[in-house]
């Protein structure tokens, strides 16, 4: 089973009956995801897992961040201001590293106050998320 196939299989089984926008969505997300992560390897920012091992909550986030991009036509500021408003909600706060059992992350900040792999990392989202959109959006 390749990555993708595993991404299409939690797409499914983690929102039985969704329409297809949003299983576009969830196919945007899962793999603007999958790219953040693979950047964040590469510039030390903290390795989160794969999106198939996500919580609920930070897909929903993701999935919220695209829609927010692709149909809203957010920047990747605002989108980032979407993510750290539902994280907070989620009773998570800003922390040095990303701690899920104290509910911690380092990029929960104004984006504005974000490092320059952070602020990169969420225009690559965004990126990532449009082309995915651009390429199945259009079939």
């Amino acid at each position: 089973m390749t990555d993708q196939d595993v991404i299409d299989q939690d797409a499914q089984e983690s929102n039985p009956g969704a329409s297809p926008k949003d299983d576009l969505v969830e196919r945007c997300a899962s793999a603007a995801y999958e790219v953040v992560r693979n950047f964040s390897g590469v510039v030390d920012l903290d390795l989160p897992p794969p999106w198939h091992k996500l919580d609920a909550l930070h897909k929903r986030t993701a999935r919220h961040m695209v829609s927010a991009a692709i149909f809203v036509g957010m920047s990747a500021s605002e989108c980032h201001e979407i993510w750290r408003g539902e994280m907070l909600s989620g009773g998570w706060d800003w922390g040095l590293e990303e701690d899920s059992g104290r509910r911690l992350h380092p990029a929960i900040l104004p984006f504005h106050r974000l490092s320059v792999a952070q602020r990169a990392a969420t225009e690559i989202f965004c990126a990532a998320a449009y082309a995915v959109f651009d390429t199945e959006g259009n079939r």
